[in-house]
């Protein structure tokens, strides 16, 4: 089958067995308002004009829940059945579906024959420290294990269910090196990372095309006062540098977190993993969410039509790591529901001389962070939709959604 594929490189799925909860309830040193302020319950991180409106946060909150409660397989099928038009009635979203037919995509005049979802697993596995103050402790801290089975389990499912789908898959295997041994982590990449790059690999754990890391559940990328955990993320580091593995990294300034705000900037601060492409220039990284900082005096409530609501000092510093070494992408997940932030982008790239606007449009990503933009959207659908009615034109789309994630990937498909 020839892989012309769309791809959305930064989504998630999981049920509710996958989170760690506790590790939630345990960055609350600060307190509630640490919560509130600067993470996943921030005002500015899940506020819209819309949603704010009546009960339409609650129902925000229901659907996005409703995507978790379910067998992954079958959250798969409601997002292909979504591109194709199944759930459209009024009062929602409508107008234009994307997969007309079956087997088909269409998105601004290309036809794909499939959309690859780049899932990215997050590794929610627990330090033993997180039970020191409470009675009943857990022996089953590694969970990452769990997810990712359930993640192949679910992809084969789909794939026999559905033989005519929609979805293809690049799945992302999650690593937190704070939590776990020297051992478990090179365990884990020698187990599920498609190092050789075959369609078809012979283990089926091991379809995992890149890593994905997550600093606000407690990963400091260069972890300088610890001799320990610096050997870790280096092993983890050389490997991905040495197959040249992509990485995603969390880079927003809220989200699901197990430590403080404080500490969830220090880890998460592109100016952090600045120290580390010094010593591995080499690796392969999406900054995802485009570095965006809620909360910011620039932040998008103003909606000044010539302002630029994204700028702030991690973006900025994305663009310079873009200039300074070759495989520094960033991707649109989860901004991208917000269309002020792509006719603010648009404006910014038109301020760039000719060459390090080409530059940065050949490192953008397209992602959606499904399901946990349904607090910002309605529906998976909605979100193509905003793409589709930015201002960037159909090859700057193209790039997005095929041409950069081919190279991200390091995956010659065409």
């Amino acid at each position: 089958m020839e892989r012309n594929f769309f791809f959305d490189i930064h989504c998630h799925v999981m049920t509710l067995d996958h989170p760690n909860f506790i590790n939630l309830l345990g960055s609350l040193e600060g307190g509630w308002l640490d919560l509130v302020n600067g993470g996943i319950l921030s005002p500015s991180y899940i506020l819209t004009d819309d949603n704010r409106k009546g009960m339409k946060m609650v129902y925000s909150v229901m659907n996005t829940l409703g995507a978790f409660e379910q067998p992954i397989d079958k959250t798969f099928w409601m997002m292909d059945q979504d591109l194709h038009g199944a759930f459209l009635r009024e009062g929602f979203i409508g107008g234009k579906v994307y997969a007309p037919s079956k087997g088909g995509f269409e998105f601004r005049g290309s036809s794909y024959n499939k959309v690859a979802l780049g899932l990215q697993l997050m590794d929610f596995s627990r330090d033993q420290s997180e039970y020191d103050n409470i009675y009943y402790k857990r022996t089953q801290l590694e969970r990452i294990n769990d997810y990712a089975m359930d993640t192949v389990r679910a992809i084969g499912k789909y794939h026999k269910d559905h033989p005519d789908g929609l979805f293809e898959f690049v799945p992302f295997i999650g690593v937190n090196p704070a939590v776990h041994s020297k051992r478990f982590i090179a365990n884990l990449l020698e187990r599920y990372v498609n190092t050789d790059r075959l369609e078809n690999p012979s283990d089926e754990k091991r379809i995992f095309g890149g890593v994905k890391v997550y600093p606000p559940l407690g990963m400091n990328p260069w972890p300088e006062d610890s001799r320990e955990e610096m050997e870790k993320v280096r092993l983890l580091y050389e490997f991905c540098q040495a197959y040249q593995i992509p990485i995603t990294t969390h880079c927003d300034n809220q989200g699901f977190r197990g430590v403080s705000s404080k500490m969830l900037g220090q880890y998460t601060s592109p100016f952090t993993w600045a120290k580390v492409l010094k010593e591995y220039p080499d690796l392969v990284i999406d900054f995802a969410h485009f570095g965006y900082q809620y909360g910011l005096a620039s932040d998008v409530k103003s909606r000044i039509p010539n302002g630029l609501p994204m700028k702030g000092e991690w973006f900025d510093k994305i663009i310079s790591l873009m200039k300074e070494y070759p495989s520094v992408y960033t991707d649109l997940s989860y901004t991208g529901c917000m269309p002020e932030f792509y006719r603010s982008l648009i404006l910014f790239l038109k301020q760039q001389n000719p060459d390090d606007r080409a530059l940065i449009l050949g490192r953008i990503l397209f992602g959606s962070d499904f399901s946990v933009n349904l607090m910002k959207v309605q529906s998976y659908l909605e979100y193509y939709h905003i793409l589709d009615d930015s201002g960037f034109d159909d090859g700057e789309v193209q790039g997005f959604v095929q041409k950069n994630p081919m190279k991200f990937l390091r995956m010659d498909w065409t």
